[in-house]
Order: C-alpha cells, then sequence, then structure tokens
C-alpha cells in the first residue's frame, strides 16, 4: 500500500497535498457528524423512556437551567429540534463533501489523461519504435480511468469509511468498553480471514485483466485497420474471434471479482446478527434494567446499520482496489520514464525563428545503432547536402537510408558525429532546424477532416492560414482535383484518405510538407507505393520545386532520382559511392544492375 500510496502522489498534480489534506479535513469533520448522529438517537430514545432520569442527570442540569428545560414535554420538542438539526446538518455537510470530492477525482482524471498525452507527443521518437500502441491507447483511455474511478476515488472512499468507522468505534468504546471490546473481535475475525483468503488472488486477476486489455484493443485495431486485406482474404473471423477470445478472458475475471465483492454482505450481516445477540445476553447477565438496555441496544443497533454498510464497503473497496491497483503501474512507469524529456523538449520548442539555410548540410562521421542492439545500423557516415540541390540516397533495404534521413530530421540522435547547417549543430536547436523542412512519408496519414485541415495538419482551423493553403495546393499541383470537389477545400476526404486516389493522397502529403514554405523538402520513398505513370506526376510535381528547395529523398525506383544532382549509394550503413545518375551508371557496376532492374 505504501508503494501504491508514493505513485498516486507523484502522478497528481503539483500541490495536490493540500488539496488531499483539506478533503482529510473534511472526512474528519463529516465523521463527526456521523458519531453525533448516532449518539442523538439513543439520547433521543432516553428522553422519551425515562425523562425523570435525563432531566437529573447531574452533568446536564446547567444545559436545561440555560434552556430553561424544566418539564418532559420541554425535553421531548427540544430534543426533537436537535436530532433533526443535526440529520439536517449532516445531510447538508454530506452534500457539499460528496460534490467537492467528485469535482477533485474528476478533474484529476482530465489532468492525468492530458499529462499522460502529453509526455506521449513529447517522447523521443525511438519510445515510439520500441512500444505497441495498443498500450498507450490503452493506458491513456483505459488505464487512467481506472486509475481515477478505482484507485484514487476507492482510496478517498477508504479513508471516508475507515474514518466513520473508527470514530464509531471510538465513540462505543467511551460508551461500552467491554461490549465494543468483543463486537470488535469477532467482527475483526470474519473481516480479517476474508481479506487474507482472497486478496493475493485478486492482485493476479487484476494483472491478468489488464493484459486482456490490450490485446482487446489489439485485436480492434489489427482487424478494423486491416479492413481491406481482411475482407479480401476473408479473414474477418480470425480478428473477431481473437476479439471474442480476449473479451471473455476478460468478462470472466470481472465475473469473478463481482462475486469476490459479494462475499463479505452475508458474512457481516450474520455477524452483526450475532453481535447484536451477543450485547443483549451480556447486559442481562450483568443484571441491568430494560430501562439502561433499550438506549444502549438501540446505540448499538444505530452503530451497527452505519457500521455494516461501512464494513461491507471497506472490504468490497479493498478488493477493488487490490484488482485495479495493477492500471497505475504502466501510467507511472511511462511518466515517470518520460518526463525527463519534457523539460528539454519543451524549452526546445520555445525557440521560434527556423534556422536559416543558406550553404550546406553537412554530416560527419555519424554512427547510429537502435537502443538495444549491438549492430550498427550507421557506420562512419559522412556527407554534404548543397542548398538549392536535388540529393538522393539509392541502395538496398536494409542499407540505412532510412535512419539517415531519420537522423536529417532530428527524430534520432547519433550515437556519435554531428549533421550541422550552415555550421550550427541541429541537436543545438533542433525545433528551429524542424521548422524548416518539409516531410513527404511514404504513406501519408490523412486525419477523417476537411481537406483544408489535413493540409494544415495539427493547426487549430481559427489559425490556418489560407493563402499558405492555396500556395501549398498549387505547389502540389491538386489545383484540378480541389476545382472538382464539391465542397472544394472544405470537402470532407474520409479516414487516411478513403475517398480519393493514392496519387492524391501523396499530393496531399506535399502540400502538406510545403504549408509553412520550409526551405528544405525530404522524401521517404513517398512514390514508392504508386504506379508508374502517378509516380512520373509526382515526381514532376516535386521536380518543379528543385532550385526554389533543396530536396533530399530516398527512392525505391531509380527513375525516380534520375535528375537529383547528387546520388548517395549506401551499403551496410556506409556510403561506398556518390556522384550523379549517369557518371554512377557507368562508374559504379553495382548501381549499374541496380538501374538495370529499375528500367526493366
Amino acid at each position: 500500500m505504501k508503494d501504491t500510496i508514493k505513485k498516486i502522489l507523484y502522478i497528481l498534480p503539483d500541490g495536490d497535498y493540500i488539496k488531499l489534506s483539506l478533503l482529510l479535513v473534511m472526512m474528519m469533520i463529516a465523521a463527526g457528524l456521523e458519531v453525533i448522529g448516532i449518539g442523538m438517537i439513543p439520547a433521543f430514545v432516553s428522553f422519551i423512556a425515562a425523562p425523570e432520569r435525563v432531566l437529573q442527570y447531574e452533568p446536564l442540569i446547567g444545559l436545561w437551567e440555560l434552556l430553561n428545560i424544566t418539564t418532559d414535554r420541554d425535553l421531548l420538542i427540544y430534543g426533537s429540534v436537535a436530532l433533526v438539526g443535526i440529520f439536517i446538518l449532516k445531510g447538508a455537510y454530506s452534500l457539499l463533501f460528496n460534490y467537492t470530492e467528485a469535482k477533485y477525482i474528476f478533474n484529476r482524471r482530465y489532468l492525468l489523461s492530458h499529462r499522460l498525452m502529453n509526455s506521449y507527443m513529447q517522447a523521443p521518437y525511438t519510445f515510439h519504435l520500441g512500444r505497441n500502441t495498443s498500450e498507450l491507447l490503452r493506458n491513456t483511455n483505459i488505464e487512467v480511468g481506472i486509475i481515477i474511478n478505482s484507485v484514487l476515488s476507492t482510496l478517498l472512499k477508504i479513508s471516508r469509511e475507515g474514518l466513520m468507522a473508527l470514530s464509531i468505534l471510538l465513540f462505543l468504546l467511551i460508551m461500552e468498553p467491554l461490549i465494543s471490546l468483543m463486537v470488535i473481535f469477532f467482527s475483526g475475525i470474519g473481516a480479517g480471514s476474508f481479506l487474507l483468503l482472497t486478496q493475493k488472488k485478486v492482485k493476479k486477476f487484476g494483472e491478468q485483466e489488464q493484459v486482456h486489455r490490450r490485446n482487446m484493443i489489439q485485436a480492434v485495431q489489427q482487424g478494423i485497420g486491416g479492413i481491406k486485406d481482411a475482407r479480401v482474404l476473408n479473414r474477418e473471423k480470425y480478428f473477431a474471434d481473437q476479439f471474442k477470445t480476449e473479451a471473455r478472458e476478460s468478462s470472466l475475471l470481472q465475473t469473478y471479482i463481482h462475486y469476490i465483492k459479494q462475499i463479505p454482505k452475508p458474512v457481516v450481516e450474520t455477524t452483526a446478527v450475532l453481535c447484536m445477540m451477543l450485547i443483549s445476553a451480556i447486559m442481562v447477565w450483568q443484571g441491568r434494567s430494560m430501562a439502561a438496555i433499550i438506549p444502549i441496544l438501540t446505540l448499538f443497533a444505530m452503530a451497527t446499520v452505519r457500521l455494516m454498510p461501512a464494513v461491507q464497503q471497506l472490504s468490497a473497496l479493498y478488493t477493488g482496489l487490490r484488482y485495479n491497483v495493477v492500471a497505475l503501474d504502466p501510467v507511472y512507469d511511462d511518466l515517470k520514464e518520460l518526463e525527463k524529456y519534457n523539460k528539454n523538449f519543451v524549452a526546445d520548442r520555445q525557440k521560434q525563428e527556423p534556422v536559416q539555410f543558406t550553404d550546406s548540410i553537412e554530416a560527419n562521421n555519424i554512427v547510429y545503432r537502435y537502443p538495444g542492439a549491438v549492430e550498427k545500423v550507421l557506420d562512419q557516415v559522412s556527407f554534404t547536402v548543397p542548398a538549392g540541390k536535388a540529393i538522393a540516397f539509392v541502395g538496398e533495404s536494409g542499407a540505412g537510408k532510412t535512419t539517415i534521413v531519420d537522423i536529417i530530421l532530428g527524430l534520432l540522435t547519433p550515437v556519435s558525429g554531428t549533421i550541422k547547417v550552415d555550421g550550427l549543430d541541429i541537436q543545438e536547436r533542433l525545433s528551429a532546424w524542424q521548422k524548416n523542412i518539409g516531410y513527404i512519408p511514404q504513406t501519408i496519414y490523412l486525419a477523417d477532416d476537411t481537406l483544408r485541415n489535413n493540409v494544415a495538419f495539427g493547426i487549430p482551423e481559427d489559425n490556418i492560414d489560407d493563402d499558405k493553403v492555396t500556395r501549398a495546393i498549387q505547389s502540389a499541383q491538386l489545383n484540378e482535383m480541389v476545382a472538382r470537389l464539391p465542397d472544394g477545400l472544405d470537402t470532407l476526404i474520409g479516414e487516411n484518405g478513403t475517398r480519393i486516389s493514392g496519387g492524391q493522397r501523396q499530393r496531399i502529403g506535399i502540400a502538406r510538407a510545403l504549408y509553412h514554405d520550409p526551405q528544405v523538402l525530404v522524401m521517404d520513398e513517398a512514390t514508392s507505393a504508386l504506379d508508374n505513370i502517378t509516380e512520373k506526376e509526382i515526381t514532376f510535381a516535386i521536380e518543379s520545386l528543385k532550385g526554389r528547395k533543396t530536396v533530399i529523398m530516398i527512392a525505391h525506383r531509380l527513375t525516380t532520382v534520375e535528375n537529383c544532382d547528387i546520388l548517395y549509394l549506401m551499403k551496410d550503413g556506409k556510403i561506398v559511392d556518390q556522384g550523379s545518375y549517369d557518371s554512377l551508371v557507368s562508374s559504379n557496376s553495382e548501381f549499374r544492375e541496380m538501374a538495370l532492374v529499375n528500367e526493366s
């Protein structure tokens, strides 16, 4: 439990110690009002059963004189008013406390989910390379909800019910020490045995169910994300069955935990009846009169009515906490791991002006290996990209082309070596450098939104500059397409561009890259998935930018890079040759073979 509290306090916003302390004070006030309410019932019974004894009770004689209470009727009237007043006050305070607690809890939900989402968005690129998207979706959408609704909320409820129960027990101990100790002893045996027998198993169930939650999301992602392939290959049943298996196992575990939560109720009820019989037997054995027994029985009856659901809740809440506390670990671990990067990320993003590029990009002895890997992906790679020129990295798959581009983009940090722009190491002003880059990947992600919002991707709609959108559309040669669309730039293009062609998707990717008018355009096999005619059209659109933009390309088809100024031939993580297309064809046999294969 200590470890759980530590993790909860870490993921909560700064300053929540004060708010939690105030909630604790409010709980103590609520517990005090509950005890007063319970104490008022047997007192009121005494007013009715033996008013003369109450009026002659020496510690209260001063109060009776102050209030001018002299008769049974006065006592009954004042007692009734006090009883009603206490319960009105208790009810009003309870409503206030419940609202305050609910507001605190659910504000934490949005703050924590935003904090986690922010951490994921600012995480190093290598973090995303090593993680399954379904885990991140589960953590952000499901685990955060469980942490707030079933861990933090449960801890507060345990604190509240625990304080309430403790206050009532202390009150009973003061009023009837022997009887109270015996009741506590017998009740403790039942509750303790239940917790001892079930809690280890409950935590294991929680860990298993967390895995099933992830697998359910993964099955949905893979099935719906690959619906086209699944439909053509008749594989729908595989993904539906995969989801069904995980959902069934998850439901079975939830059935177990629901059943375990219900066990305390009959146990507590039986124990309560036995305790009331025990109390009656003890007081009769002690030789007390019925006038003395009735208020005490009323007191314990009222206490039992309040304690019974409290004990039931405490058992069920603790069981639920043990089951759901596993949701805390992945969120805590990710925040702990990522937030050391966030400060540097935010500081770097605040450097507003883009790095100006007038001379050249120079790579000096770049070495890179992926985290956890032994083999180098890049080994002492050096090259130059003159401003305004078009260069391309070519070579077989696995040669390191994409890795070198990711380093130029600032997504990966080299183990050693530098990338300098006009003499400035890009790692010193990474965000400022990225603001001067337009990136066109092989697969363009398109949101289920308007064409305008997809070109100005990630910019709030109110801040979109339509002049920039228009210029980007023209540069990407999308004018004809926009003219044919029913709503022009406001046309919805469907999730991942399902309502447009592959060539149009690539052109939107080019327009997106050009929206902020970058000096450098980077293409990572951006035409490899297109047919020859569409590829030539896209290549023509890109070539029209030569001279105005510096173009860096990775190409699967060498026909795409024929007109580049410099080609760097890569093999096994090294640059083995360089030159124009024609010079490499004439001087390098390996490149010549690649060119012949592409032409065929």
